[in-house]
């Protein structure tokens, strides 16, 4: 801690008193020439304090943190108060030294930029208070900040990037050398490192992502790091600095276990990836940039700065869409009190109902798009059928946190969040490979169906909307008085099915149809059935549960099972 608070020192005051208004020459000369002696006394002062507060029982961490918070903030200060008023501070100084010779500005020679730009305080304070305004309501900071602590937190919980192939060779070639090295290693050494990195109480819901030793690292080599690089003159990315320290104590600390190492892996090769990508893409885009403002003048200016806003509009639009999925998801995971049968029978109603209802919407687009050999319409139903199974995919996360704050009593309930998880599984398996079949019917350019078969399709596709409404009213109001429609809708909708299926075989029978017509209506007509008979089985296990009582519902799942 007393390295820690010397270097932050150092690095913060000495390293930073340069240029300043407020410190003289003779202060500055006296630090320069003296170095080592002002570093050493801070270190003596420093070791003291530390060793005053730790005798008093106090947490050294807490100060090491405090400081390296005020470090840190400054280092960015010095590197990105820079990037962010330094080019229209050296616009206005070079205005104001134009207009004050009163020379044509095309001839006018700028070999005042040469020296150091020297900026009025004033301007300073106020660029420093849109920064401070920025970060405190922007919601796009946050999760740059949440994306560096998600990756190096130590608790469970859901993992934002998908693992790829490149994060799944270096996990397994650092298992395999960890493996290797260990036979070389004395059981002492395993004994003691293990003992470093030991857990020894439980991680709650509300507690940090990680702790203040890993804190104060962190804030300690991001703040020296920059603030030298900074006294170089060299560009550096401050919040990439910032990002890879975080991840390095997080390695160290073993915050990557095998359940969460190859999706951390991926975050950070995401982020390095996106770090090299948007310099060769700055690079590009502000080559072309010049040259249709250097050829085009004011029409490319204008041009450009509409496109400028579009995306600007688009960003925020984007980026308040995935704000809405966080903020349900993190609701749901900031809840820690147990699950009582009526709110877990409330939950799965919603989920089956929402669930249908954009099945509809799937199912409705991809026969629509394949009646009338629409591509966009079939893409859209791509599009839901994969944000439907992100979001099932999901569920697997909730299930592990839901079944865990379940009643003690009511262990049947863990098993019901369970079928219902395979039941949408299943669904959606068949959703998906209809949407899939009819999308590569339409790429290869096959031929359109018949005309009898369009009517077919539609027939069905109303059938089944109609059975799907019926199931969402069910389980809006759950009725005896319903149970008989439904079981009579579905039984119209199997027969109608099967009839189309017949209508089918005797068409290839009578050489009416090809090859390709058939696998396609047969790949359609055999998964609606699927899917009516799935829809069919999650209606009866909510029937059950909301009818039967405790004693029921685990003789009912016993018969599922």
């Amino acid at each position: 801690c007393s390295l820690a608070m010397t270097a932050m020192t150092y690095f913060l005051l000495f390293k930073g008193i340069r240029g300043t208004s407020f410190a003289s020459d003779e202060l500055i000369i006296f630090i320069t020439t003296n170095i080592l002696l002002v570093v050493g006394i801070a270190f003596v002062f420093w070791a003291v304090l530390i060793f005053i507060l730790n005798r008093l029982k106090l947490d050294m961490y807490r100060l090491v943190v405090l400081f390296g918070t005020f470090s840190l903030a400054m280092a960015f200060a010095g590197n990105d108060l820079v990037n962010f008023i330094g080019v229209p501070i050296a616009g206005f100084e070079s205005y104001l030294a134009w207009s004050a010779t009163g020379e044509d500005a095309y001839s006018y020679s700028m070999e005042i930029l040469k020296e150091p730009v020297r900026t009025k305080t004033y301007l300073l304070v106020i660029s420093g208070l849109i920064m401070i305004v920025t970060l405190w309501f922007s919601k796009k900071a946050r999760s740059v900040t949440e994306t560096e602590v998600n990756l190096g937190r130590q608790d469970e919980g859901h993992e934002r990037f998908t693992p790829n192939r490149l994060a799944r060779s270096l996990v397994r070639a650092a298992v395999n050398t960890r493996q290797y090295v260990a036979n070389f290693i004395p059981d002492s050494w395993k004994n003691t490192t293990a003992l470093q990195v030991e857990q020894t109480t439980a991680l709650k819901a509300e507690a940090p992502a990680f702790d203040l030793v890993r804190a104060g690292v962190n804030l300690t080599m991001a703040s020296v790091l920059i603030a030298f690089a900074t006294s170089l003159k060299l560009p550096l990315s401050t919040t990439y600095v910032s990002f890879m320290v975080a991840m390095g104590t997080s390695l160290a600390d073993q915050a990557w276990g095998r359940d969460s190492a190859v999706y951390r892996v991926a975050g950070v090769l995401n982020v390095i990836g996106g770090w090299f990508a948007t310099a060769l893409i700055a690079f590009t885009v502000c080559a072309l940039f010049t040259f249709f403002i250097h050829n085009f003048n004011l029409f490319a200016i204008g041009a450009l700065v509409l496109l400028a806003i579009t995306l600007i509009a688009r960003s925020f639009r984007y980026h308040k869409k995935k704000e809405k999925k966080k903020a349900s998801r993190l609701a749901f995971e900031s809840e820690t009190k147990p699950i009582a049968n009526a709110v877990l029978l409330e939950r799965i109603s919603h989920r089956i109902t929402d669930l249908l209802d954009e099945l509809m919407q799937v199912y409705h687009k991809a026969l629509t798009g394949l009646i009338k050999e629409d591509q966009k319409s079939v893409s859209e139903a791509v599009n839901s059928v994969k944000a439907l199974t992100l979001k099932n995919e999901n569920l697997q996360y909730e299930l592990y946190r839901s079944i865990k704050r379940i009643e003690e009593m009511d262990k049947e309930g863990s098993r019901l969040i369970l079928y219902v998880y395979d039941l949408e599984q299943d669904i959606l398996q068949s959703a998906k490979l209809i949407v899939k079949s009819i999308r590569a019917y339409l790429k290869n350019v096959l031929n359109p169906l018949h005309s009898e078969q369009i009517q077919q399709l539609e027939l069905i596709s109303n059938s089944i909307a109609e059975y799907l409404e019926l199931i969402k009213a069910f389980l809006k109001v759950p009725g005896r008085n319903q149970i008989a429609d439904l079981d009579q809708k579905k039984k119209d909708t199997l027969s109608l099915l099967e009839s189309f299926l017949e209508m089918q075989v005797d068409g290839i029978k009578e050489n009416q149809y090809g090859s390709r017509n058939s696998q396609i209506i047969f790949k359609i007509l055999l998964e609606s059935k699927d899917l009516v008979t799935i829809a069919a089985r999650l209606v009866k296990l909510y029937r059950h549960v909301h009818q039967y009582d405790r004693s029921d519902l685990k003789s009912f799942l016993d018969i599922i099972e």
